[in-house]
């Protein structure tokens, strides 16, 4: 049976043919081309490329690369940068996608690989053996662990194999922005010299993803909490400029920089992991490999590998690099610890402010209460005070009541138009009387008139007051 037989290898990418029409659309992806040879000083060369060439650029690869070095195949998303490109968008349909793969004899799996990691990150390693299981290459799927946030992202996805006999990688990468690939740039020509070794690239992106989490993810935004924690007083208190000063909105945006820093950190911490995970990953593939130091072992003169070369420095650099990872995991507890310390701070004053607040608006309603008892005391003893002059102008009523028919009889008996006849005893009316109704009711007509004239002006003149006060209330209300 051949060594190599995968059982499984009619199923990879049944994702990809059931997701074809959707997810795989060429005219959205942008395409570039890298080959690097071992020992080489010149200035690397990124070729862009479109995607009628890539049939091309794969069989000149196959062709004529036989030294040791790199052959690499770039593709990148339009939007990437701008929005979170999902895990199962392809750049090629999958009859495509399974001859570019084959031609550069990349693991097939990449697909489904890249759509089941996903965000949390993946690394599949597969060794290529002879019917004598001589090792004749060794095949890798890498997909980095990353968040959805565009300006933390880092879709990186690999798919990578090293031919023993040629010594040379060609490979799948996915993901890479300018600035990753600036940075690819330096690495490939930093490790010129040993760029044969299988591990040499899977270094180079783990030194890559290293660097993007601390350098341009952890740093940056550990030095925003700390300028937050300045601020509120949490780490170094600063008696005029504390949480307590806070208004609202600083309350606010503080608040919601502490919960995505929280994210973050989140993030980071399933990132790092994966980058440990990754890093012991290549130290259990170095140590399965140390015996593969030659292709032929009957002395005829062939070319070793050359894994020997820097075999210790390698393994050391791995297990350094496993020690880093680990404390960075580490700083990153430690800073959703301090993170939480924040958030638990700033609801905490916030509260007692708000406590504060109306325990205030409480006491001001107490004093309202206290001023409103103390009114109605006062309006109980003027009508306490109008009650008793009350009680006078009532006894003057009543008194007037009692006397004011009798007085007004005898004015009338009183008048020269009543005599009293003593010889006939009659009393007498003299025909003038008239006289007096004619004076008298007119003038009680007028006077009642009179009367009634000033007591609607001055009901009048009350009434413009009032509605002149309650527009100058309205106004001031509005205004």
């Amino acid at each position: 049976m051949d060594s190599n037989f995968d059982p499984f290898a009619q199923l990879y990418g049944r994702l990809m043919d059931e997701n074809e029409s959707e997810c795989c659309k060429a005219e959205e992806w942008k395409f570039f081309t890298l080959s690097y040879n071992a020992g080489q000083t010149a200035e690397l060369e990124v070729v862009g490329m479109d995607i009628c060439g890539i049939d091309d650029w794969v069989e000149k690869m196959i062709s004529s690369n036989k030294t040791p070095g790199v052959d690499l195949l770039l593709a990148r998303h339009s939007q990437l940068g701008r929005q979170d490109v999902p895990a199962r968008w392809m750049p090629f349909r999958p009859a495509h996608f399974r001859k570019v793969f084959r031609g550069l004899s990349l693991h097939e799996d990449f697909y489904d690989f890249r759509t089941y990691a996903s965000e949390s990150g993946g690394l599949a390693y597969h060794s290529w053996r002879d019917p004598k299981g001589e090792l004749i290459g060794l095949k890798f799927l890498i997909r980095s662990a990353h968040s959805s946030v565009t300006t933390h992202g880092s879709n990186w996805s690999f798919a990578l194999t090293w031919h023993a006999s040629t010594g040379r990688t060609t490979g799948f990468l996915d993901g890479i922005a300018d600035i990753d690939m600036s940075d690819l740039e330096k690495y490939l020509k930093s490790a010129s010299p040993q760029l044969g070794h299988p591990l040499m690239l899977p270094e180079i992106l783990l030194d890559m993803i290293t660097m993007h989490l601390n350098l341009r993810i952890r740093l940056p935004e550990e030095q925003k909490h700390f300028a937050d924690e300045r601020r509120t007083g949490v780490s170094h208190v600063y008696p005029f400029n504390t949480v307590w000063n806070f208004s609202f909105s600083e309350f606010r945006e503080t608040m919601q920089r502490a919960t995505t820093f929280n994210t973050t950190l989140a993030y980071l911490q399933r990132r790092f992991k994966f980058a440990t995970q990754l890093a012991r990953k290549l130290v259990e593939v170095l140590e399965e490999i140390e015996g593969c130091l030659e292709v032929d072992k009957d002395g005829d003169g062939g070319r070793r590998l050359g894994l020997e070369i820097g075999g210790v420095e390698r393994k050391e650099r791995f297990r350094n690099r496993i020690g880093l990872l680990e404390n960075f995991e580490c700083q990153v507890e430690c800073m959703q610890k301090r993170n939480e310390n924040t958030i638990a701070v700033l609801c905490t004053v916030l509260s007692q402010i708000d406590s504060k607040t109306q325990v205030e608006k409480a006491e001001t309603q107490v004093e309202m209460a206290k001023a409103q008892v103390e009114m109605a005391k006062a309006s109980l003893q003027i009508a306490q005070a109008v009650r008793g002059d009350a009680i006078p102008m009532r006894t003057i009523a009543y008194v007037t009541l009692l006397l004011l028919p009798g007085t007004f009889i005898a004015a009338i008996f009183g008048m020269n138009f009543f005599q009293f006849d003593t010889s006939t005893r009659q009393l007498i009316v003299a025909k003038s009387l008239w006289q007096y109704f004619a004076f008298a009711v007119p003038v009680t007509v007028l006077t009642v008139a009179i009367w009634n004239y000033w007591v609607r002006w001055e009901k009048s003149r009350e009434g413009d007051i009032n509605s002149a006060s309650g527009a100058e209330q309205w106004c001031w209300e509005w205004g």
